[in-house]
């Protein structure tokens, strides 16, 4: 059915209904068998909702996806850009500039390639030690987007302490707009949750069939 609204369905006895909320707006095809299509029942489950963690090697931005709508969210006493979050213990340093009438002078540089490494790494544990402590999140899977190296990094500082999604978008995003980010998340999510939910009905078998019906919400 081309609208929102509840699949319902009940056992002959009628001493058992359940109901799945319906999310999709698409024409949904009818099908007549001697059981439940369990794959066309699942694919109409709401998508989860996310947050979405952009990462970039000197910032980060977070999301709120819900019921597909892209939020940026507000989140004070954020630790800002890598210079902000380190400060005076920034080690990679920057290029020392002096000018003076008639030329310019160049003083010392001790940027390296180590020392924007060890920055980048410590800058990404005080964001996950941000995002891990901050009350108005909430346990939600966390999508990563960014250049593959970033996510990588971040993945093994974090640990088991943020709820990382086993979604990313591996791909640096900051030259897209807030209504295109949210078309690709929105896309790359549902494609994902469409390929787990083909998986776990097509594992199904007619033993199996009253357990997973447990996945259904009493009505």
């Amino acid at each position: 059915m081309p609208y929102r609204g509840l699949s319902i369905f009940a056992n002959l006895d009628g001493d058992e209904i359940l109901y799945l909320p319906r999310n999709s707006v698409q024409t949904v095809h009818l099908s007549v068998a001697g059981g439940p299509d369990l794959l066309s029942i699942l694919k109409e489950a709401p998508n989860q909702d996310y947050y979405l963690l952009q990462l970039e090697q000197t910032d980060f931005s977070v999301y709120s996806l819900e019921e597909q709508q892209l939020t940026t969210l507000k989140l004070p006493d954020s630790p800002g850009n890598l210079t902000d979050a380190l400060g005076t213990e920034k080690r990679g340093g920057s290029l020392n500039y002096k000018a003076t009438p008639g030329q310019s002078q160049y003083h010392g540089h001790n940027e390296t390639s180590r020392e924007k490494d060890i920055d980048q790494e410590r800058y990404y544990r005080i964001i996950v030690d941000f995002l891990a402590a901050d009350p108005k999140l909430d346990n939600r899977p966390i999508v990563l987007m960014g250049l593959p190296q970033n996510l990588t990094l971040f993945t093994q500082v974090a640990g088991n302490r943020l709820n990382l999604a086993d979604i990313s978008i591996r791909r640096s995003v900051t030259d897209l707009s807030p209504k295109e980010l949210g078309s690709l998340a929105g896309k790359t999510i549902t494609d994902h949750e469409k390929d787990a939910t083909s998986r776990d009905v097509a594992g199904l078998d007619t033993h199996r069939l009253l357990t997973e019906m447990a996945r259904f919400v009493p009505l």
